[in-house]
């Protein structure tokens, strides 16, 4: 029985310990932030933001608890979005009467932290998360680093009690220096002594230090609680009922509603930004707690999460990057209970409401502001210098100061202009040209008769073959053009010359290319064909509505592939030899070409059968046993392989070629369909009678076997001179 004792304690005893330290952190931080979202204009109803920030804490810790894919993360209100919603408040307000000041406050919460619930939920629902991936970093990073420029400037509202950031004069008065200047020193003690002791106590321990000595600080000064309040030293006094209330029917309808939509802009970036925030939080615990997270699941748990909090007027809020990797990491609290304590602190701090908070000093929230915002500062206008590429940090910089001069949209804009331009550049700079072939190195799957081949060996060089990648738009335009130019410069003008152009790989053009292509065109020799091949259609329309492609077109030639482009311009090259007309040779003649001894052709087609074959006909068909092959004399034979749509093509015979030889001597069995083209000649030698060749006549057989090793050799070499055309 007391073994049972032992392990229930050592089970709950974590759990307890990372539940609590989180709580006590997380209140005060919600604390912290609805300060600064109160602050300025709000400064007058500061007690409803503080419970607005304890009861989202109490929500969003709840729906996170209860609903992620990962038992043990903590779900908290958040720095960033609180900040920009700090912003759309300052200007909201401006316009609004006193009476209408916190009805339209309260709203524009509500509509915000309801709105980052609604998308977030359906980004989840329809699994959209990684819509919210395509961000650039760069950008992500300005953002932070603007918002702690505002969480600073936040913090030093709230501890002087100002509505707008005055000149250095005013802070650097007795008074403002009194406010200001101890969060400053519990920012500084809490920024050095973190990376040394970087311990789960360190925060509540700073907070129980600062706390007698302010009140001994009061007592050894004379100065009493009420002076203290009016002083602006603490958080209170209130006047009226500062409790948090739920989101109630009046506040909504007497809510400038006008002025609410009015910043649908700036609550779009709040939400976008939020949700990057989301994705980072998200990653960043994959990383440090070695799990995978479903982010899908997780969007659902920040919109669920959101919804409730919005529906009580709440801030939002979504995964505690720093309390989660305390809880399950440091302490090793891996439970949906610990979020459930997290919340249960949170909602004993609201229900103390506003007699307790009312005298808890400002310069300890506004020190916790104070610290947040100068690790962001640090992180990224500093830290950032070492890890960044320098254009990506002068991004980080350029809108870090936008924000902080100009506003959140001004930085927004110039952080995308920033970023499309980079990318951009360096997109353009990027080869589109994915391999380069000539016709030497890269044959058509066509088998031609060995003087066809060492033609095209010969000639190969006038063929030359561009396979391209990504998107072709108005920055990689011109290079193409260029390389197409150097190309068609090295041939030799006194043949026929032909560059293809594979578009297989390419994903896009814009109509740029159309445009550089009819420049081509029209700049093109009269000797030059330029060959398309994977032509999609999108791509074949807008070509031909920019007036690039004609129906007889005398430099463009299209192909549906590579392999049919490549046979095609073979064709042109063999048609310009002088005996292009010879087209009936019989067997006898050409295998005194390929035998090494001509005597051994009479008794070699002993061996062979003599097959008149009309179009149409199969010679052998896939898996049958490979047991003859065939001499094609006159006609074209290919083969195919079945596919779910019909066959797929995948080789040609011309006259003077053998068919089914490596099935052959491996006996295995075809792997494809041979049928013939069109009426043709062929003669087959069935296995049987190549076995008898071997016993009655060795020498006809070593004489065919001589033939067959070199054709096959020049196969593998050409393949060879393929792959390695392919390498870098």
């Amino acid at each position: 029985m007391p073994s049972l004792k032992a392990a229930a304690i050592a089970r709950l005893a974590p759990i307890v310990l990372a539940g609590g330290i989180n709580g006590v952190i997380e209140a005060f931080y919600s604390l912290a932030l609805g300060a600064i979202v109160f602050s300025g204009p709000l400064n007058d109803y500061l007690p409803i933001g503080l419970g607005l920030g304890l009861f989202s804490t109490v929500a969003i810790a709840t729906i996170t608890a209860l609903t992620t894919s990962l038992p043990g993360v903590i779900g908290s209100v958040q720095d960033v979005p609180a900040i920009l919603l700090s912003l759309v408040l300052a200007t909201v307000l401006a316009e609004t009467t006193a009476a209408e000041t916190l009805p339209t406050a309260i709203a524009a919460i509500a509509v915000t932290t309801l709105s980052l619930g609604l998308v977030s939920l359906l980004l989840g629902v329809f699994r959209l998360g990684n819509v919210i991936r395509y961000v650039p970093f760069p950008i992500i990073g300005g953002f932070l680093g603007g918002t702690g420029w505002f969480i600073v400037l936040g913090s030093l509202l709230l501890m002087t009690g100002l509505p707008a950031l005055p000149g250095p004069g005013v802070l650097l008065q007795p008074l403002a220096l009194v406010q200001w200047l101890p969060g400053l020193a519990f920012a500084s003690a809490h920024l050095l002594l973190l990376p040394r002791y970087n311990h789960p106590l360190l925060l509540p321990g700073l907070i129980l230090v600062s706390l007698p000595l302010f009140f001994l600080a009061l007592g050894a000064s004379g100065t009493s609680l009420a002076q203290a309040g009016e002083l602006g030293l603490l958080l209170g006094p209130f006047t009226g009922d500062g409790r948090w209330q739920p989101l109630q029917l009046t506040t909504l309808t007497e809510a400038r509603w006008d002025l609410i939509l009015g910043q649908w802009q700036s609550i779009g970036v709040l939400l976008a930004v939020t949700l990057m925030a989301v994705l980072l939080n998200v990653s960043s615990l994959e990383v440090v707690l070695k799990q995978e997270m479903n982010l899908n699941q997780e969007l659902r748990t920040t919109g669920l999460a959101n919804l409730l909090s919005g529906l009580g007027g709440g801030l939002v809020g979504f995964h505690g990057l720093g309390s989660s990797v305390l809880g399950y990491d440091a302490i090793g609290a891996r439970s949906r209970w610990v979020g459930l304590i997290v919340a249960l602190c949170a909602a004993v701090a609201l229900g103390f409401g506003t007699e307790v908070v009312g005298v808890f000093p400002r310069f300890v929230l506004g020190g916790l502001g104070l610290s947040l915002g100068f690790s962001f500062l640090a992180e990224w206008l500093w830290s950032a210098h070492q890890q960044l590429p320098g254009v990506d940090y002068a991004i980080v910089v350029a809108i870090t100061l936008t924000m902080a001069t100009l506003g959140v949209l001004p930085g927004v804009g110039l952080g995308l202009a920033i970023a499309i331009a980079t990318f951009l550049v360096n997109y353009s700079r990027i080869d589109v040209v994915r391999h380069r072939f000539s016709g030497q190195s890269r044959r058509s799957p066509v088998d031609r008769a060995p003087h066809q081949q060492q033609a095209l060996q010969d000639m190969g060089g006038q063929i030359q073959i561009l396979e391209l990648q990504g998107y072709l738009f108005f920055g990689t335009a011109n290079q193409l053009i260029g390389q197409i130019k150097r190309q068609v410069a090295a041939l030799d003008p006194a043949l026929p010359q032909f560059v293809i152009l594979n578009f297989a790989h390419v994903t896009g053009m814009d109509s740029s290319v159309a445009y550089s292509f009819t420049k081509l065109k029209q700049q093109a020799p009269a000797s030059l064909r330029l060959v398309l091949t994977h032509l999609r259609p999108e791509f074949h329309s807008l070509l031909t509505r920019q007036g690039c492609l004609e129906p007889e077109d005398a430099v463009y030639h299209l192909e549906p592939n590579l392999d049919r482009g490549l046979e095609w311009c073979e064709m042109q090259l063999l048609d310009t030899l002088s005996w292009k007309r010879r087209r009936y040779v019989p067997l006898p003649l050409q295998l005194q070409k390929l035998f090494a001894d001509p005597d051994q052709i009479v008794p070699f087609m002993d061996y062979l059968e003599k097959l008149q074959l009309p179009g149409g006909a199969t010679l052998f068909a896939s898996g049958d046993a490979a047991n003859q092959l065939y001499f094609l004399e006159s006609g074209q034979v290919s083969t195919a392989t079945a596919t779910g749509a019909g066959q797929r093509w995948e080789h040609t015979y011309k006259p003077g070629t053998v068919i089914g030889a490596i099935a052959f001597y491996t006996q295995t069995s075809y792997l494809v369909r041979a049928y013939t083209d069109q009426p043709s000649t062929v003669y087959r030698l069935t296995y049987k009678q190549y076995q008898v060749m071997l016993d009655h006549h060795p020498t006809v057989a070593t004489t065919f076997q001589a033939m067959m090793l070199r054709q096959m050799a020049e196969q593998m070499s050409q393949a060879d001179a393929t792959l390695k055309s392919l390498l870098p």
